[in-house]
């Protein structure tokens, strides 16, 4: 669809610049992949794709990035769901991120909702936002993009096929018809685990 092909863009332009992006939209929608994407892409490879989970222990989330932000290494950091960490936490990775600013490392962060929403609500710091501000992107729900459903599919399947044998071969055309016309808001999330239970 043209909007995955604006993110796609957009994710290229990110790992280019190696610089700090923001990817807002639904659970779901692919974020993770999208990080990784960029992480890929990068043109001077980084050591390792850290995700951090923001809805767990805290501490140890800092943590852990405490340990990694200095080392020689360069690492991608994506902290997924960052609106989910306290505001003292996010004010500390801005810290860590400041400190550390000759570092080489890349920080990705998600967010569920739109970025003056969360500030407004208090679930997102404002200079936290300011660190983003330079790119962030906006990865549209599946219902918005209903043209991409069929080649996940056929991907999904294609990957099913050559790592277990399956031998599904496709959709019908009743069941294309009701993916295309359900709404899915659990998003590709909610797509993968249907297709997991098809084969």
């Amino acid at each position: 669809s043209k909007s995955m092909q604006l993110v796609i863009q957009q994710a290229k332009i990110a790992a280019m610049g190696r610089i700090p992006v923001m990817l807002i939209g639904e659970s779901g929608t692919g974020k993770d992949m999208i990080a990784e994407g960029i992480h890929h892409a990068l043109e001077e490879k980084n050591e390792r794709f850290i995700t951090l989970i923001c809805r767990r222990n805290e501490e140890a989330l800092l943590a852990q990035i405490e340990k990694y932000i200095a080392e020689s290494k360069n690492y991608t950091f994506f902290a997924e769901r960052i609106e989910f960490l306290s505001m003292p936490a996010q004010e500390r990775i801005i810290e860590l991120l400041g400190a550390y600013a000759d570092r080489n490392h890349v920080f990705i962060a998600s967010i569920g909702e739109d970025q003056i929403d969360l500030i407004q609500k208090g679930s997102l710091s404002k200079n936290l936002f300011y660190l983003f501000s330079n790119l962030t992107i906006q990865v549209p729900a599946l219902r918005e993009r209903v043209e991409d459903i069929q080649p996940f599919v056929e991907d999904y399947f294609s990957r099913r096929r050559m790592t277990y044998g399956v031998r599904v071969k496709g959709l019908t055309a009743e069941v294309e018809n009701v993916f295309l016309t359900y709404d899915w808001p659990g998003n590709l999330k909610e797509l993968e685990v249907l297709l997991d239970d098809i084969c």
